[in-house]
């Protein structure tokens, strides 16, 4: 009933509408200011103050880089219902996100509510639900218009903006956007929703990945030093014995020869002992005959 026509009318009007849109700012978490008109009057109402419609336009909304034309046109492509409407892709912290619908409170006459999103809670939001903190976070409207971008400047190309919102892709994957490889997740609202898209590059997205590769290169090379020292280690244990046989051989000058493999010098040098030990015995069993 506030915002009826016949209490506008009144002198104290004004202040039963400032005292609901001020009711309303503090129930909402994501509305920092509150405006409302309606197309048959010349003033514009907030929670703290009153404007004239042109001043409005000229002072306030001009500023944020949003005309008058451009919110008649968002109106209309909205059907008089609500729509999104917003300067902040390309402006960043000067620019402003708003949510503009219709209010009926009468059936003659259309009034608006122009709702001015708090950028500060659209940030915070957007910083928690990142992974990494080189994503980006981007909100479209049905008609893919850029609403809020995490990363602010030129804005997200218009071709790229229709891939991402192209009905033949999945709602996650990858895609080239901008001249980068990026994952993506997408995420809509049922019906006429807007469209969330979180983007991450592939570099970046990748790093955890390479890192764990890297550390399996390494955990291998580790693994093949370690398995190559205990094979010299055990190869001195084993080893040791025939060097000590060899050097022994070589010591007593048995009457072989010698060649660079340790174990065939070390049979050699056996064999060579037995036949000794043999012709002792042999030579022992002749003398004794002919005693």
């Amino acid at each position: 009933s506030e915002f009826f026509e016949r209490n506008l009318k009144q002198s104290a009007g004004f202040y039963s509408v400032q005292r609901t849109l001020s009711q309303w700012e503090i129930t909402n978490g994501f509305a920092s200011d509150m405006y409302f008109y309606s197309t048959n009057g010349d003033r514009v109402y907030s929670s703290s103050s009153v404007y004239s419609l042109d001043k409005f336009f000229s002072a306030k909304l001009e500023n944020y880089g949003i005309s008058r034309e451009d919110l008649d046109a968002a109106l209309d492509r909205g059907q008089r219902g609500g729509c999104w409407l917003s300067s902040q892709p390309r402006m960043g912290a000067a620019g402003k996100v708003l949510y503009v619908s219709t209010v009926r409170a009468s059936a003659a006459v259309d009034n608006i509510m122009i709702y001015e999103v708090d950028q500060s809670a659209l940030d915070a939001l957007a910083q928690n639900a990142m992974v990494y903190s080189e994503g980006r976070t981007l909100l479209c409207d049905e008609d893919g218009a850029p609403v809020y971008d995490t990363s602010v400047g030129d804005g997200m190309a218009s071709q790229d903006v229709a891939l991402l919102m192209a009905e033949n892709i999945a709602d996650s994957g990858s895609i080239r956007i901008e001249g980068v490889d990026m994952f993506y997740a997408r995420l809509s609202e049922d019906g006429d929703g807007p469209l969330y898209f979180s983007l991450v590059p592939g570099a970046v997205a990748n790093v955890p990945l390479i890192r764990l590769q890297n550390l399996f290169i390494v955990g291998l090379v580790c693994i093949f030093i370690l398995g190559a020292c205990l094979i010299l280690v055990l190869m001195r244990i084993t080893y040791k014995p025939l060097a000590e046989l060899e050097s022994d051989a070589k010591g007593a000058q048995l009457p072989m020869e010698y060649t660079d493999d340790m174990v065939a010098n070390v049979r050699n040098a056996l064999h060579t002992m037995k036949k000794s030990h043999m012709a002792i015995v042999d030579r022992v069993g002749e003398l004794n005959k002919e005693r």
